[in-house]
């Protein structure tokens, strides 16, 4: 049981059940709206296992030199599939630098250490916590990755 990953599509959030911890935002994959705006050619990808979407992740320009990353991990993304995962987002980012985005963000929970170590583990460092920014309540942590 390989993870296959291949370009986003927006019906794979349709189908995605989403981890836990991202979990609140699940009525945003109902919304076509939603999906489109996560669909750019070359900067989305899903994981797939046996043809069932596992996750999926890409980039969101936010201005021509910095772009915004984004992850929704499913529900039932085994362990073992977080290494392909981490070479691929690793490889998404350096293709991202090569491309001209000199500066690349993600927002994580600021209680979710896992996200916080995660992003780390990719290349993200500075962070910067902004109080209250989910509509729970709960605050974020903005991270950066700059080109080398």
């Amino acid at each position: 049981m390989g993870i296959e990953v291949v370009p986003f599509r927006p019906e794979h959030l349709v189908r995605l059940i989403l981890a836990p911890v991202v979990a609140d935002i699940q009525p945003l994959l109902e919304s076509e709206a939603y999906r489109q705006q996560h669909d750019i050619p070359g900067l989305a990808y899903t994981g797939l296992i046996d043809g069932v979407p596992m996750g999926s992740a890409g980039l969101i320009p936010h201005r021509p030199t910095v772009a915004r990353a984004w992850a929704l991990p499913g529900k039932d993304l085994p362990l073992k599939a977080w290494p392909a995962i981490t070479r691929s987002a690793l490889f998404l980012f350096n293709e991202a630098h090569k491309a001209g985005f000199k500066r690349l963000e993600i927002l994580t929970k600021a209680f979710s250490e896992t996200a916080c170590r995660f992003a780390g583990r990719l290349g993200f460092s500075n962070p910067k916590t902004l109080d209250c920014y989910f509509d729970d309540g709960s605050d974020a942590v903005l991270w950066r990755r700059l080109a080398r």
